[in-house]
């Protein structure tokens, strides 16, 4: 008997649909009905067969009649579809699939693919479908075979032997998923994560895709959101020796505390930009929130999780799209300076002119007064102000600035391969480092790679 995973009723069995090709022969699928109905709870059955060949003995239609009068036996659904051209394998793979895509799979627990009867085409074909088919039920292949044959082939009663794939087609998926987890293609792995049952151990694997997902794509409260509905499951995988499972589970409880501190500094962060209070009281909020940055240290690791956390982002997409790690070096060395501003109770987002000392403005240079404060003012300011900056940083960052600026994501059609990327980060987080504490943003970094999945 085959129970729902994870039932609270130990009684209740699998909701199945069985998808069958159909030769000559009647015995062979008779008793795959027969098994499924009395392992599960076997609800709809759907045959495929090829059109009759010319001097064919046997017809399959005939075939498909008795079949049909069993299924009924057992109170199911049946649904039969001829295949014009049995010995053609696209097209047979034309009519499955046509068939299948207007059937609703993802109420039954269970869909079982058996490739028993018909020509090697049609079979072929049907398996091929199944590793396609989208839906959220356990996919698996079984056929009926043996040792014991009669004179053209084929398997006598006595002799049957029903095979079922333990490695079935959402276990294929569910391993490229964890391939896709190492390579850090949350985006992809979220894709096909999508395709599994949402329960088990395949609902943790497919809410915990889309978490890495988020995070990946800078979403940290719908990240947030999504990880807290996973910490009990959590913390029972990862007790799990050494599995796939175990060092996702682990992953997860990593990345929870860090993203609540990112949520918590992006909520406090937001103000500087955005405000509802009057004018008057707006300035005043402006000053005591730059203030609170500048005396509370907690906050100011926060922010510097911030940028390590997108330093590392920058890292996980060198090897799939290194023009990403570009833009995202240049972000990190962008909050970087914002934070040194901050600090130094200047609002980058909306910058109180008239409380900055005119001596430094006309030290940077600075006659326009324009709405934001753009990275290199904001160097220059930071330079006024008495921030040493070494040549390397400005090296740094103009190679940085123009990488970005060349590529075809900016101003330019530069492509950027991989080297360029690696190197372009580097220096990225060398100019960051003369902005903000070294060590602090070098263990942050070594905290977020150890979300990853390398085993």
């Amino acid at each position: 008997m085959r129970l729902i995973e994870n039932s609270k009723k130990s009684n209740v069995k699998a909701k199945v649909a069985l998808v069958i090709t159909v030769g000559t022969s009647i015995e062979p699928l008779e008793a795959s009905v027969h098994k499924e109905a009395e392992e599960s709870s076997l609800s709809l059955v759907i045959a495929f067969y090829g059109a009759a060949l010319p001097r064919q003995v046997v017809s399959p239609l005939e075939v498909v009649n008795q079949l049909k009068k069993v299924v009924y036996s057992y109170g199911c659904e049946f649904v039969a579809r001829e295949i014009p051209d049995p010995n053609n394998i696209d097209s047979c793979l034309e009519s499955i699939r046509l068939l299948l895509r207007d059937q609703q799979f993802d109420d039954y627990d269970e869909v079982i693919f058996n490739i028993t009867g018909g020509s090697k085409p049609l079979s072929a074909a049907l398996a091929i479908a199944a590793t396609r088919l989208e839906v959220s039920s356990n996919i698996c292949i079984s056929y009926v075979g043996g040792t014991k044959r009669d004179e053209v082939g084929r398997v006598v009663s006595e002799g049957m032997q029903h095979i079922r794939s333990l490695n079935t087609i959402t276990r294929e998926k569910e391993e490229d998923i964890f391939i896709n987890l190492k390579r850090n293609d949350f985006l992809r792995a979220m894709v096909i994560a999508e395709q599994l049952p949402d329960k088990g151990k395949l609902h943790f694997l497919r809410r915990s895709c889309k978490v890495l997902h988020l995070w990946d794509s800078f979403q940290y409260e719908q990240s947030l959101e999504e990880i807290s509905r996973l910490t009990e499951n959590a913390a029972i995988l990862s007790g799990e020796p050494n599995t796939s499972y175990s060092s996702l589970a682990f992953s997860i409880i990593q990345l929870e505390p860090l993203l609540k501190e990112m949520n918590k500094i992006i909520s406090f962060v937001k103000d500087f930009s955005n405000t509802n209070q009057a004018r008057r009281d707006a300035d005043a909020f402006m000053k005591d929130r730059m203030r609170q940055l500048k005396q509370n240290e907690q906050l100011q690791n926060y922010y510097i999780r911030l940028i390590a956390d997108c330093l590392e982002n920058a890292r996980r997409h060198i090897g799939r799209a290194p023009v990403e790690t570009v833009m995202r070096a240049y972000r990190a060395i962008e909050l970087a300076v914002k934070l040194s501003l901050l600090i130094n109770e200047i609002n980058p987002d909306k910058p109180q002119w008239d409380d900055i000392d005119p001596g430094i403005l006309a030290q940077a240079g600075i006659s326009e007064k324009p709405a934001f404060i753009m990275l290199d003012m904001g160097i220059k300011i930071l330079k006024a102000i008495g921030l040493n900056l070494s040549q390397g940083f400005e090296k740094a960052k103009a190679e940085v600035t123009h990488t970005r600026n060349r590529c075809y994501l900016e101003h330019g059609f530069d492509e950027i391969p991989k080297r360029k990327a690696e190197k372009v980060l580097e220096q990225a987080k060398n100019a960051v480092s003369e902005l903000i504490d070294k060590h602090k943003l070098d263990q942050m970094c070594q905290d977020i790679s150890m979300v990853l999945i390398t085993d």
